[in-house]
């Protein structure tokens, strides 16, 4: 099934868990909370692949977590919150960033002198995925625009490119009178979340002079969410797996140079027209 396709290998697991953590916080939505830091308590899970580190025994393939504290005290004093949800996805974020082999964090936090006599707590897990992006293009300069795609995917700072597959020129399908494409695939890991994904490239298509027009039209841009790391969900805004992905002969070569081998909807999808890029017979 689609909803139970995973991206990453198998992998050991392993877990730190840090409790009752004191720190302090400058965050409240009234005055009184922001004229100075305020005690938190936290908890955090931090996950990560331990195979290295237990063949190894050392701690520079292991996830130093007095590292991961100092982290957390430095980004608690750098800014002032209104929310604590704001301040948890901060830390999980932050922290993610900073470490590249955690895989997930989950952050708890509870303010014992909120106001009213309550002491709230959030918690928010955020993890690393890997996700497969579907470039396409059929306007304008087709190859510069795939890579000013590229480029602009990869200055995103929650967006880090892993891999690329080769070009290929593709016939239009539902609408069969405009230019074919250009069209690419492209691996990336991210630690924001589908919708959240979703508006980044939709902010990099706009860039290129993506405009709302005809349905299945000529685009400048096309960056098509394929598949999010174990994230099944069908929305007015995104659904995943993309309900194309077997149905489109390009995705299915280009994923497979991708190390994705998916079958295809049915026969038909290899008879659709596709044939490698290649500068000069363009």
């Amino acid at each position: 099934m689609d909803s139970e396709l995973r991206l990453r290998p198998p992998r050991r697991l392993g877990k730190i868990c840090i409790n009752q953590l004191a720190a302090l916080a400058t965050c409240g939505i009234y005055g009184s909370e922001r004229l100075a830091p305020q005690p938190i308590s936290l908890d955090c899970e931090l996950s990560y692949a331990v195979d290295d580190c237990i063949l190894s025994d050392a701690v520079a393939d292991a996830v130093n977590y007095a590292d991961v504290l100092d982290c957390v005290h430095a980004l608690l004093a750098g800014r002032s919150f209104a929310l604590l949800e704001t301040l948890v996805a901060h830390l999980c974020r932050e922290v993610l960033c900073a470490f590249p082999r955690l895989l997930e964090v989950k952050f708890s936090v509870r303010k014992p002198r909120a106001c009213h006599g309550i002491a709230p707590a959030v918690e928010l897990a955020v993890r690393r995925s890997l996700v497969v992006l579907g470039l396409g293009s059929n306007l304008g300069d087709r190859l510069a625009n795939l890579q000013t795609a590229r480029d602009a995917i990869a200055a995103v700072p929650q967006i880090a490119p892993q891999l690329a597959s080769s070009l290929h020129r593709t016939q239009p399908l539902l609408c069969e009178d405009q230019p074919e494409f250009l069209n690419q695939c492209l691996l990336v890991e991210t630690i924001l979340s589908p919708l959240e994904l979703l508006a980044q490239t939709q902010m990099v298509e706009r860039s290129l002079g993506r405009r709302d027009g005809q349905p299945k039209g000529p685009r400048m841009l096309d960056i098509d969410l394929l598949l999010f790391d174990g994230v099944a969900c069908h929305g007015r805004q995104l659904s995943l797996p993309h309900p194309a992905l077997r149905e489109r002969r390009f995705w299915l070569e280009e994923m497979a140079e991708l190390g994705i081998i998916l079958p295809p909807a049915s026969a038909a999808v290899w008879q659709q027209g596709c044939v490698p890029w290649t500068d000069g017979n363009w």
